[in-house]
């Protein structure tokens, strides 16, 4: 195998899979006990009020190639605004204005910055339940940027994973509930599954930058699955997953406080063809979500 051919279809490979998989304390008010009669967690986000958030997604997607490790970095920054808009049905229709969008992909080969000036003041509407699972974003879909010449992309994945979801009943502190979610995102011949078991605990209440809120912690586990072509010649990503969040809900109002996670994905890269090749692949995921105040 030719070492510096293969590193430069690594590098476009690594491209193809990293999009697709793509505080401070101090109030005085008394925070109240929910140890005894329970808190219901819910997404409320009151009608007009508009909120700012900047997240930060850090990835370092990691391939041995003939005991040589070859590493890809994306970063994105983003900032954004939601404004409730109605509660149809006790669900909750959000608008959502991107302000900033910036894409930083590194590796030894070269660096990319695309130029995503065109999608900033997009917007687009998406619905949640107050448990907050997704049941409408496909307006995001209609947001595409380009990466590279004919690799274009849209922004529904940058919103999927935007509410961790809360328990369906009433929690005490101290309780937990485990939820799974299967996440399946096909585009233009290219294909990303996984299966997320969330397990999460509303460890206790605390101040947030003023806020009173449930601080909630979370474990990850699951399993993530890929397919694409490079050239004609399939390729394939299995993967297992694992990793850790916490996260902060304003108890009143019900909105996103911060969010943050860390995430590990240990799995294999296939390239298929008259000799099929097999590497070691694993990606470390770092995101922070927060609200402006």
């Amino acid at each position: 195998m030719n070492t510096k051919n293969t590193r430069n279809q690594f590098f476009a490979l690594g491209l193809i899979f990293i999009i697709l998989f793509s505080s401070s304390c101090g109030s005085s008010r008394k925070l109240t006990d929910y140890s005894k009669e329970g808190a219901e967690l819910r997404y409320r986000y009151p009608i007009g009020k508009e909120l700012h958030y900047a997240t930060h997604y850090d990835m370092v997607q990691s391939i041995m190639i003939n005991e040589q490790n070859i590493q890809t970095n994306l970063i994105q920054k983003m900032n954004f605004q939601v404004t409730s808009e109605a509660h149809p049905n006790s669900h909750i229709l959000l608008n959502v204005v991107l302000d900033s969008f910036e894409l930083h992909i590194r590796s030894d080969q070269e660096t990319m910055e695309p130029d995503l000036n065109h999608i900033h003041g997009s917007h687009f509407n998406m619905l949640i339940s107050e448990t907050g699972k997704g049941l409408d974003i496909e307006g995001a879909r209609s947001i595409e940027f380009e990466i590279t010449p004919g690799t274009k992309r849209n922004v529904e994945m940058l919103f999927t994973f935007l509410f961790p979801r809360l328990p369906e009943n009433k929690v005490r502190t101290g309780e937990s509930w485990v939820l799974t979610d299967t996440i399946v995102e096909v585009y233009k011949g290219e294909e990303m599954k996984m299966i997320l078991t969330n397990q999460s605990t509303f460890e206790t209440v605390e101040s947030m930058n003023g806020v009173a809120c449930a601080r909630i912690v979370t474990s990850i586990s699951g399993v993530r699955n890929g397919s694409t072509q490079a050239q004609g010649v399939p390729i394939s990503t299995t993967g297992s997953v694992s990793g850790s969040g916490i996260f902060y809900v304003a108890l009143d109002e019900g909105y996103i406080v911060r969010d943050e996670s860390r995430i590990v994905v240990d799995g294999t890269l296939t390239v298929e063809g008259p000799q099929v090749q097999t590497f070691p692949m694993q990606l470390n995921i770092k995101t922070t979500t927060e609200w402006i105040q």
